[in-house]
């Protein structure tokens, strides 16, 4: 399953509405003085164009799922794509 990182208080779809997602994702990061989602992400999930497709989408899901699992305001949730 491909998945992407969102907030719970984003109102727009990663998938269909990237740039809309993406500046809200980016001004409630910069008001709480927080990463956006995407930085984030790539802080974690350690991605390289030497593994596979599948390898790499398991470093992602992996990693979203760790950004979810420890995130103690419980911000962040995993949607699937």
């Amino acid at each position: 399953m491909a998945a992407m990182l969102t907030t719970i208080d984003n109102p727009f779809d990663p998938k269909d509405q990237f740039d809309e997602w993406y500046a809200f994702d980016c001004l409630r990061a910069r008001e709480k003085n927080i990463p956006d989602s995407c930085s984030l992400l790539g802080r974690l999930a350690i991605t390289s164009p030497l593994l596979s497709d599948e390898l790499n989408n398991k470093i992602i899901e992996d990693a979203i799922d760790e950004i979810v699992r420890f995130d103690p305001e419980h911000e962040y949730k995993k949607i699937a794509v």
